[in-house]
């Protein structure tokens, strides 16, 4: 990717990661996710260096992986505001079921990558399916980088 678009991402990540934490408080969370979907799709668009010929079908295919990713990003969503409002009980069972439930929408983040990998490659061409899983996963990898480093160990407030 451009050096600029590092910095974008950057900046998206953050953006994101501030925004989570304040949809509670402010009530913008449908606004906080249409900001982030947008930049995401220029994200995309400004690294992926479609041809003519390559876009009207990459398009379609991103439209319905992006509703699959938004309901999985929505169930992440969930467990890290059941994590936050349970983060001073040290209950060691809601901790489980916030992990095992993350474990599991890790697992059906990649499944979904996969699924996608195979159509784009076949639908549009190898390399902009490679390219593509590529931006997806330096998206991701940042936006929970920067979730992550706000959020505190388990059961450290207390115990």
């Amino acid at each position: 990717m451009k050096k600029r678009n590092f910095i974008f991402c950057f900046l998206l990540a953050t953006a994101f990661a501030i925004g989570a934490k304040a949809q509670d408080a402010a009530g913008d969370e449908g606004v906080t996710r249409k900001l982030f979907q947008a930049q995401h799709r220029t994200i995309v668009s400004d690294n992926l260096n479609l041809t003519a010929a390559q876009s009207a079908p990459f398009w379609k295919i991103y439209d319905e992986y992006e509703g699959e990713r938004k309901t999985i990003g929505e169930k992440k969503i969930m467990l890290l505001k059941k994590f936050v409002a349970n983060i001073d009980s040290n209950n060691a069972a809601t901790a489980a079921d916030v992990i095992n439930g993350t474990i599991d929408n890790q697992m059906d983040y990649l499944k979904l990558q996969k699924k996608y990998f195979k159509r784009i490659s076949k639908e549009v061409s190898p390399m902009v399916a490679a390219r593509f899983m590529q931006i997806e996963q330096t998206i991701n990898a940042r936006i929970s980088s920067d979730i992550l480093s706000e959020l505190p160990l388990a059961g450290s407030t207390g115990q």
